[in-house]
């Protein structure tokens, strides 16, 4: 009898199992409709937005390009200086330029900055809309309550094995949250992004404000007022400039030659 009543609840124990992965994958489902479908927002070639970047209480304008696959650039500008970083999916490299430390030539990223631009380019069309075709995993954690919101929590698993948490409004079920631990410096620090203001452009919805903490301090602000789906946008946006060599001025001697027998 002990025996029969362990078997059903191993039964109910893998059902219950095969549920949730079926409902993880409804919702995500739900949520790749909601933002377009899965046909509409992998036919988005290109975007070109613009707006404002928050930090530290300064707006620098700003303007972000994207396109497939995943090449991704930022300018910033401050003070007549312009601040930039990329990713090339071409060539699969990363750098930035940062006249503020003092150098206006562009510089390689390091590991981790790069792997930070490959995802920022992934999640521009939604970070759940081609999870199987990546080598990820999903998993429907539970459902929480948001500051009033109901949301389901969903755990991505990707291929190298990191892990985001994306917390999904369950009646419009676009993304409120995204939380994740990231490296910074060797420390683990845990890093949340709140996506807000969705709007639609040409069939796709997209967050236009994005505020991002770390250890639950608000660390940056990012709003677009524009957006451009499919226009053009170069190549040449995302390959890392040349190396320019400041030249020094010739030094002249300013003193004149005076001759030994007094110049007659």
């Amino acid at each position: 009898m002990k025996t029969r009543k362990f078997f059903l609840l191993a039964l109910c124990f893998l059902s219950l199992k095969g549920i949730q992965a079926q409902t993880a994958e409804e919702i995500v489902e739900k949520h790749v409709k909601a933002i377009g479908g899965r046909e509409k927002l992998n036919a988005v070639k290109t975007l070109k937005m613009s707006g404002k970047f928050t930090v530290q209480g300064m707006d620098l304008p700003t303007t972000v390009y994207f396109k497939r696959q995943n090449s991704i650039r930022q300018d910033m500008t401050f003070q007549s200086l312009t601040i930039s970083q990329a990713y090339d999916s071409k060539t699969k490299s990363g750098w930035k330029i940062e006249p503020m430390e003092g150098d206006k030539n562009a510089q390689k990223m390091g590991p981790e900055e790069l792997t930070a631009m490959e995802d920022v380019g992934e999640a521009l069309i939604g970070p759940l809309t081609n999870y199987k075709e990546k080598g990820q995993i999903i998993e429907f954690v539970g459902k929480e309550d948001m500051e009033g919101t109901d949301v389901f929590k969903i755990m991505l698993t990707k291929k190298n094995k990191d892990v985001s948490y994306f917390f999904i409004d369950a009646t419009s079920y676009m993304i409120l949250k995204e939380s994740s631990k990231m490296k910074f410096q060797d420390k683990e620090i845990e890093a949340e992004s709140y996506f807000s203001n969705y709007k639609v452009y040409d069939g796709i919805t997209l967050a236009t404000t994005e505020e991002d903490k770390q250890g639950g301090q608000l660390v940056t602000q990012t709003h677009m007022d524009t957006v451009e789906v499919n226009g053009p946008v170069d190549d040449g946006l995302f390959v890392m400039p040349p190396r320019v060599e400041v030249k020094e001025a010739p030094k002249t001697d300013d003193k004149k030659e005076v001759k030994k027998d007094g110049g007659k």
